[in-house]
């Protein structure tokens, strides 16, 4: 995926997942509650948006708690092939770990195939860069013929107000008053009325306005009259306008969910039969009220559908108002200040847990990461890298067919700008940091912290952003360990900061995990995996950084060289000879640069 790209398609698809999670809560919830009252499921229905929308704003903004028993379920899951979902809490701090079965990297030998087998390592990215912006782009053209509806009926609705007229009956306006000041409005919503539409509605967000249809007259002595009014000021009492908005919106961000669209479906329902529950505990009969909106439905030609406006009747909730109009055994209680502001409350802490739950490797999990590099040094105790080193012997080099270099080919991970991740405020990371000089990695941070006013010597230079990103993981006086969880992240771009900065503390504890991402299907992170190992030096790579000799990018391959340029025996000097005919010239160069190294070094033993 392209960084823009793909961070947008992993935060919508992550936020739909956790918003989804919500939902089930709240249906699970409402579902408890269904013998209370419809006010009460209307508002934890409402908390259950607002907390779906504020789930994205979460994950951006907060910083990440850690969830380790959610880390477990995604591991396990992640583990079954359900990656999508087994990656929901951990998106842009994820957990993943190595799997079997990932494809071979281009260019790798039949060697490098069967020294691999059994070996754990994580899949490929499921989706290139042409399709995550693909699948962004649907997602945008949907949100945005959402949005256009939206404004349409807005528009459209502010119309219809701006060519009603006022109703002048003085009783029906000294009615209205009064049924305002039973529900607990400090003003008087203006009462209106118009041919444009054929049911009573409520139309407004911040001054609404209550619209009476001209086919019908309503007189001020009729208990419909009364009825109507005391249900469309229930709405206004309730701000009915703007939680259907505040739905609509959330609709339009995740058209794609349909338990988005369900629980809009459910909440407009409650929100009717608590208006309705309403006007029954004025003193309205049941069978009165219940035939009066069955007359205009049937009266109704035109259904009002806009925003923001709430129709007293549509046809299709009609049958199940009805049923609940006429059951004497329901709740019909409202909602007081306390307990909407109690929803409110946890609909703002539900919503930001939600976002910023991320998962970060746990101790019990972190092992998975190491395992996969302890199954890789036991490849060489069976032989296979053993029967490479035969052929070296022999003079022979694996037969891997010559490709054009990787970081020609024009792809998405070809140029160094392909690696770069948001590093975060230097100011902020300096902050965070300073724990760490008095930890036990305060070498590392304060190397790390001299990067940070660097000037990069062009665009390809990131030793600043990446020293920015790496002071970031600081906890709690520890550098090197998150670094090292941090290799478990589903991210290769992450996973390559991670193992740059490994490499500059050279701390031999990142071994194992390091090993496990020369086998990444992503040559760049390949390439930084080996950088790591060169720095660090430790024998124990030696095996992983053999079958890394013919890898199809030349920046791997100059490791290598790095690498066994360190050791001065018979093999590591063979390695180091045999570069001296690669096809790429900065392999030749950095291969006799290590020769040159050697012999001055055995002429000064000498």
């Amino acid at each position: 995926m392209s960084d823009v790209g793909g961070t947008v398609l992993i935060l919508v698809g992550s936020s739909a997942i956790r918003g989804s999670a919500v939902l089930l809560a709240a249906w699970a919830i409402a579902a408890l509650f269904h013998s209370r009252s419809a006010a009460l499921r209307h508002g934890i229905w409402t908390a259950a948006i607002a907390g779906v929308l504020i789930v994205p704003l979460a994950h951006l903004a907060l910083p990440k708690l850690r969830a380790p028993f959610i880390g477990s379920v995604a591991a396990s899951l992640a583990r079954s092939g359900y990656w999508w979902w087994g990656h929901a809490f951990t998106t842009m701090k994820s957990d993943q770990r190595p799997v079997p079965g990932a494809p071979i990297g281009a260019g790798e030998s039949e060697a490098v195939r069967s020294a691999l087998d059994g070996v754990a390592v994580e899949p490929a990215t499921p989706l290139s860069s042409r399709g995550a912006w693909m699948i962004v782009l649907l997602w945008f053209v949907g949100v945005l013929t959402g949005a256009t509806r939206t404004l349409a009926s807005i528009k459209r609705a502010r119309g219809i107000v701006r060519r009603a007229a006022p109703v002048t009956d003085p009783v029906l306006l000294r009615l209205t008053g009064d049924l305002s000041a039973q529900g607990g409005l400090d003003r008087t919503p203006p009462l209106l009325e118009t041919s444009e539409i054929d049911v009573p509605a409520t139309i407004g967000i911040s001054r609404p306005v209550i619209m009476l249809p001209l086919r019908r007259r309503w007189s001020s002595e009729s208990r419909d009259a009364r009825a109507v009014l005391t249900h469309e000021i229930a709405h206004v009492a309730r701000r009915d306008c703007l939680t259907q908005m505040t739905t609509q919106i959330a609709c339009a961000l995740y058209w794609f969910n349909p338990l988005v669209w369900l629980a809009e479906r459910r909440l407009r329902l409650e929100r009717e039969q608590a208006c309705d529950d309403g006007v029954l505990a004025c003193g309205a009969v049941s069978y009165d009220y219940a035939e009066l909106l069955v007359t205009v439905a049937r009266e109704a030609k035109r259904t009002v559908v806009m925003q923001p406006a709430i129709a007293m009747v549509r046809p299709s909730e009609l049958e199940a108002r009805l049923v609940a109009i006429l059951d004497p055994t329901l709740d019909r209680g409202s909602l007081g200040r306390r307990s909407a502001r109690t929803l409110a409350i946890l609909a703002a802490m539900i919503g930001a847990t939600t976002g910023a739950v991320r998962v970060e490797p746990t101790p019990t999990g972190a092992p998975l990461v190491v395992a996969a590099a302890d199954n890789h040094m036991k490849v060489s105790a069976n032989g296979r890298v053993g029967a490479a080193l035969q052929r070296l012997d022999r003079g022979q080099r694996p037969s891997v067919p010559r490709h054009i270099e990787p970081d020609t080919r024009g792809d998405s991970v070809a140029s160094w700008s392909s690696e770069r991740v948001d590093p975060g405020n230097p100011v902020l990371a300096e902050r965070l940091s300073r724990a760490g000089l008095a930890g036990p990695d305060s070498l590392l941070v304060i190397t790390l912290r001299s990067q940070l006013n660097r000037v990069p010597h062009g665009p390809d230079d990131l030793v600043r952003e990446r020293a920015t990103w790496a002071l970031a993981q600081v906890r709690d006086g520890r550098l090197v360990e998150p670094l090292i969880q941090a290799l478990g992240e589903r991210s290769w771009r992450v996973r390559a900061y991670a193992a740059w900065a490994l490499g500059v503390a050279r701390d031999t504890r990142a071994v194992s995990a390091l090993v496990a991402q020369t086998r990444d299907p992503i040559w760049r992170m390949r390439a930084m995996a080996a950088f790591a190992l060169a720095e660090i030096a430790d024998a124990r790579a030696r095996p992983a950084m053999l079958l890394l000799q013919d890898d199809e990018a030349w920046q791997v391959r100059v490791c290598v060289v790095q690498y066994f340029g360190h050791f001065n025996d018979p093999i590591a000097r063979r390695i180091v000879r045999r570069a001296l005919d690669d096809s790429h010239a900065a392999v030749r160069g950095a291969a006799k640069s290590e020769s040159t190294r050697d012999n001055s070094e055995s002429s000064a033993a000498r």
